[in-house]
């Protein structure tokens, strides 16, 4: 069975999953870490969160939104 792991703010009640081998969601957990700096951030089995904590999403930048409203 293969365990999903991922870093929770218990503060904000977010999640961001975690892969190892990927270079994207390795910057997306740095963007995550840098956003609840000085909060508690753990790591856990994705069933600890799933249902009780929302997924992170990397904000968007101004380009990105002025892309997708044309």
């Amino acid at each position: 069975m293969i365990r999903i792991r991922v870093r929770a703010c218990t503060r904000c009640r977010e999640y961001v999953l975690i892969h190892p081998d990927n270079p994207l969601n390795q910057n997306l957990i740095k963007t995550f870490e840098g956003k609840h700096r000085g909060h508690s951030v753990v790591t856990v089995d994705i069933d600890e969160v799933k249902g009780s904590y929302r997924n992170f999403e990397e904000p968007k930048s101004e380009e990105s939104l002025k892309e997708s409203s044309e």
